[in-house]
């Protein structure tokens, strides 16, 4: 079959047999986005074309499909592995995607680890609040904690699954991270965008599969990823509500008015320091669990002396601090305990 990369939003009329993202049609309309067109006979379309010849990753799926397994699809970010991993999900190649980007997650917001069942994804929604499990990793990159990262990952994999890694591959550490979460997932296919990473998986005999990047895509910048990440808390936080939450439950146990202790140290609510650290909340990024399970997020602020969360969610038990807060733009910024001088 021949391949047609186009962007949408456009209507595809095929008088042969054509796919996109597996999906077999006559007529399609496409939502906002880039696809390839795998088709034979004659196409009739109002899209824009990219100037391309593109590898038909249909066929490639539908092969990979007609196995049963745990698929993981590896490469740099804006490589196309959302979209080859949701080409898998709408040809039904296992029962559950699991989302490992924790910068630009499909399945909930950046910092968490998400899974879902297939049967609740539509074919072509990239990001949609679908979720079935979820881990809150706290960081937007695998980086800053590389184990936490893959033992999370681990936890959601099931026997037929379909996990999307993150874009972290340059350098040893991220070639680490990857070989580890590799052995201990054990995937029975290794799709993977750059030849890079696929002669160094083969070197190590593991079964690959390299797919080739189409020309003419224009990669995401620093700046649109953190713009895209700033609209997805957004419209989570857009119908939040204040809920009052016991310093306790963040900070251990209460010494003094404003003075904690908590894993052996003493921690100020406040920016005196006459404790060991000093830590104001204000809108921490942080995961809300129910009954030891993660069921979304907040933001935790210190208000007088009154903690609250801001969150949509209705009922929450615990609370998992993050690494960055939000500021008015929802924009990430860190957030560290600060050492006292003494």
């Amino acid at each position: 079959m021949r391949g047609l990369l186009v962007k949408g939003p456009c209507t595809v009329k095929s008088e042969g047999k054509a796919s996109v993202m597996g999906v077999e049609f006559e007529e399609i309309t496409l939502p906002e986005g880039t696809y390839t067109i795998c088709y034979e006979g004659n196409l009739s379309h109002n899209c824009e074309v990219i100037p391309s010849e593109p590898q038909c990753w249909d066929e490639i799926a539908r092969e990979i499909a007609s196995t049963s397994g745990k698929y993981l699809i590896v490469g740099p970010g804006d490589t196309g592995k959302s979209y080859f991993s949701r080409t898998l999900v709408n040809l039904k190649a296992a029962e559950t995607l699991v989302d490992a980007d924790v910068g630009q997650n499909s399945l909930f917001l950046p910092g968490f680890i998400a899974s879902a069942s297939i049967k609740k994804l539509r074919p072509f929604r990239f990001h949609q609040l679908a979720f079935d499990k979820l881990k809150f990793f706290g960081s937007i990159t695998p980086s800053s904690n590389p184990k936490l990262h893959i033992e999370q990952v681990a936890s959601l994999v099931v026997k037929n699954s379909i996990v999307d890694l993150d874009g972290w591959t340059h350098g040893f550490m991220a070639f680490r991270h990857k070989i580890e979460l590799i052995e201990l997932v054990d995937p029975d296919y290794i799709i993977t965008t750059t030849r890079e990473i696929a002669r160094s998986l083969r070197a190590l005999g593991k079964r690959v599969v390299e797919l080739r990047q189409p020309e003419g895509i224009t990669k995401r910048d620093r700046e649109r990823r953190r713009a895209f990440r700033a609209s997805a808390y957004r419209a989570y936080f857009m119908d939040s509500r204040q809920v009052a939450v016991s310093p306790e439950v963040i900070m251990g146990t209460r010494v003094a008015e404003s003075l904690f202790e908590a894993l052996g140290e003493t921690v100020e609510t406040s920016d005196e320091c006459l404790a060991n650290f000093s830590f104001v909340p204000d809108r921490v990024y942080v995961g809300l669990t129910l009954k030891g399970e993660v069921i979304g997020a907040g933001l935790l602020s210190l208000r007088g002396e009154e903690l609250s969360v801001e969150t949509p969610v209705e009922k929450f038990d615990g609370i998992i601090l993050g690494s960055f807060r939000l500021n008015e733009f929802y924009e990430e910024q860190p957030v560290t305990l600060r050492r006292c001088k003494g």
